[in-house]
């Protein structure tokens, strides 16, 4: 269909995507030559010499894909293993018909995942998510010498080369050679399909995951609880996605860890979990408590160089949950906004970014605001700038083109002009805080301590049934 001169309605695999692209790109070339030109390639491609094997089955078709395929351009590791289970299953098994059959089916439906993957614009690399699977459901080991999942394809392969010399019978609890095929690919087959759906279900608690961009040592626990929670709503894998949450902020984001802190007990975790989910929940609330306390946490928030401190993709997630906080708390309720307002880079009304209640750039302003009556205790607009300026306080979400306007402006006028008729709650609240029509150091200090009260509540509350609902 595809090399034909019908037209092909989709591609259901990467191969099929390829040669539609082969397809077009040299009937764009073709277009472009003489007939002489086309002539002259016309006889190159039918004078060049081409390497051809007659095969009888898939069997014969396995052999030579492992061992002469693999000396072009790199394979992938997905296509490593499925190429050497092949091999392996033709060459040791007696009846390899029906597991060869599995395993191109198995393998077909995981570049079908994988195709889905792309057009979701997920930005998946494959041996990544084969690793996961790894991580999640083989028995690896780990010592002060050797992580072995980080070597995965290697210790995959000794596991299959061992069985291999074993496949008359199974010894010393060992599984049969069929067996670990049927199941490693049957494991590596679902988590594909676990990873596809884990995006397309969109689920609130997933996406937060993914917006703070600290994923590698969730997803291979996350892969193993979406495949064994059977609740209609999924709801205790959120559970355990909201826990990694409040774990990526608080530890890698808070805490400014390395995003590799704990991660082999979270692999750990992975692959010793057994659908027991209370257990793995347990686990993780230990691991958040062990590295800080809530009280820790929540005295990191109260940096006075919080805006200098974290990036504006921290700093907006921060504010942008603190909004939907509002929206979803205080009356009247209104629509959250979307992980695709967080992202958002191209529209400049829409681009969030983080706005200075009290300018950083107007030594005027700061300077009105020092001399009130109700912060004469500062006493220079040095320890303003030291203490408050960029502290949660004095900070709040706004769009990058309002941002922009609003300038160096004192806050009565941003107030008046912006803030109260701005479609964001954080700015239609800052009136609250204001006495008498004046920002005043007492309102950042209120306002900071509401924020403290919203990140206790979404932060340091490991109580499950409001975990659901964040």
């Amino acid at each position: 269909m595809i090399l034909d001169d019908k037209k092909a309605s989709e591609t259901k695999t990467p191969a099929q995507k390829r040669l539609l692209y082969a397809k077009a790109f040299f009937e764009d070339k073709i277009k472009c030559c003489s007939d002489e030109q086309i002539e002259e390639l016309l006889d190159r491609v039918c004078s060049t010499n081409v390497l051809i094997y007659l095969i009888q089955d898939s069997i014969e078709a396995a052999m030579i894909f492992e061992t002469t395929n693999d000396r072009g351009k790199s394979l992938t590791n997905l296509e490593k293993t499925k190429s050497f289970l092949m091999y392996k299953a033709s060459l040791c098994l007696d009846e390899p018909e029906q597991i060869l059959g599995k395993i191109q089916s198995r393998f077909s439906e995981v570049y079908r995942d994988f195709e889905s993957m792309i057009s979701l614009n997920i930005g998946v690399d494959e041996n990544s998510v084969l690793q996961y699977n790894y991580i999640a459901y083989e028995k690896w080991k780990t010592d002060s010498s050797i992580k072995e999942y980080t070597r995965y394809m290697e210790y995959f392969k000794n596991t299959v080369e061992e069985l291999a010399r074993n496949s008359n019978g199974a010894k010393e609890d060992k599984p049969l050679l069929s067996d670990y095929i049927e199941n490693y690919t049957y494991n590596v087959q679902q988590s594909f399909s676990a990873y596809k759906s884990m995006y397309e279900g969109r689920y609130l608690e997933f996406m937060d995951i993914i917006a703070l961009d600290r994923t590698a040592s969730f997803m291979p626990l996350l892969i193993k609880c979406y495949r064994y929670d059977e609740t209609n709503d999924k709801s205790k894998f959120r559970i355990i996605c909201r826990l990694c949450e409040i774990f990526s902020f608080r530890v890698y984001v808070i805490f400014d860890k390395m995003a590799n802190k704990l991660q082999s007990k979270w692999y750990s975790l992975a692959r010793d979990f057994d659908s027991n989910f209370k257990n793995a929940s347990d686990e993780i609330i230990a691991m958040i408590n062990d590295v800080e306390s809530d009280d820790a946490f929540i005295q990191a928030l109260t940096a006075p160089d919080f805006c200098t401190k974290y990036s504006s993709p921290e700093k907006n997630y921060f504010y942008w949950k603190y909004e939907n906080y509002l929206r979803r708390t205080e009356q009247p309720v209104a629509t959250p906004m979307t992980h695709e307002d967080l992202r958002q880079k191209e529209n400049k009304k829409l681009v969030m970014t983080i706005e200075h209640i009290v300018a950083q750039s107007n030594s005027g302003e700061k300077s009105k605001v020092i001399t009130d009556a109700l912060k004469i205790d500062v006493g220079s607009v040095e320890v303003f700038d030291e203490q408050y300026l960029n502290s949660i306080g004095n900070l709040t979400l706004d769009p990058q083109s309002a941002n922009s306007s609003k300038g160096k402006k004192d806050v009565v006028e941003k107030n008046s002009k912006h803030f109260a008729k701005a479609p964001y709650k954080c700015q239609n609240e800052l009136e609250e805080f204001m006495i008498d029509d004046v920002w005043t150091l007492e309102s950042i200090k209120k306002r900071k301590a509401k924020l403290l009260t919203f990140a206790k509540e979404l932060w340091c509350n490991f109580d499950f049934v409001k975990v659901l609902r964040v």
